[in-house]
């Protein structure tokens, strides 16, 4: 999963921060605490970047969710939050898996 950061005018906002702390809800309600890291590669010079990121593959069995971000721009942290859902058609195939060798998705 990645986010970008852009400021009202649609251009990036470069940050340089070591992480965004997010919070995701799940459909059945449980909450999910997200470090984003940046994506830059590391070196000993600070560098700032619009883009963060988490890996993992758990994140391929979930098709809905609330997520609120907290982003820490100068002295002042953002908040920021959205739903997600798949489109039933792409739920359906994220799916396949699960309904066995029979599955007319396959």
């Amino acid at each position: 999963m990645i986010g970008y950061q852009y400021d009202i005018y649609e251009e990036p906002k470069k940050i340089g921060v070591k992480k965004i702390e997010a919070l995701m809800t799940l459909s059945d309600k449980s909450e999910k605490k997200l470090s984003f890291k940046p994506a830059v590669a590391k070196s000993r010079h600070k560098r700032r970047t619009n883009t963060y990121y988490i890996q993992g593959d758990w994140i391929k069995s979930v098709h809905e969710f609330d997520i609120k971000f907290m982003i820490p721009i100068g002295s002042k942290v953002y908040e920021v939050s959205f739903a997600y859902k798949t489109s039933d058609l792409e739920d359906i195939r994220h799916k396949h898996e699960e309904c066995g060798k029979d599955c007319p998705y396959h």
